[in-house]
């Protein structure tokens, strides 16, 4: 039992780290039309990546956002706050490139 538990904890604290030798520091949510991620502060690396999740309010439980596919096939995905708020939005192609 205690090789197990030793075998766990260095194995934590192995990948505590990433490959470019820091803690990754995120800010906010990056988002596209099919899911969300962070972006490390320090090395730009895209960490966290993972689908929408809809609640029953169409809002990502996870980011926060939307999607809407407006009449001209757009994907529209706005982000709000906590308050309600809008804090960005953002416009993507049928291409899945942003336009704004």
């Amino acid at each position: 039992m205690k090789k197990i538990f030793a075998c766990a904890l260095v194995f934590c604290a192995l990948f505590s780290f990433t490959a470019c030798g820091h803690r990754h520091t995120v800010g906010e949510w990056q988002v596209d039309y099919i899911g969300h991620w962070h972006v490390c502060e320090k090395c730009g690396q895209k960490i966290d990546y993972t689908g929408h999740e809809f609640g029953k309010d169409e809002k990502c439980i996870v980011c926060n956002s939307t999607v809407i596919i407006n009449s001209n096939g757009n994907s529209v995905v706005t982000v709000y706050g906590e308050d309600g708020e809008v804090l960005r939005e953002v416009v993507f192609n049928k291409d899945g490139n942003a336009v704004n």
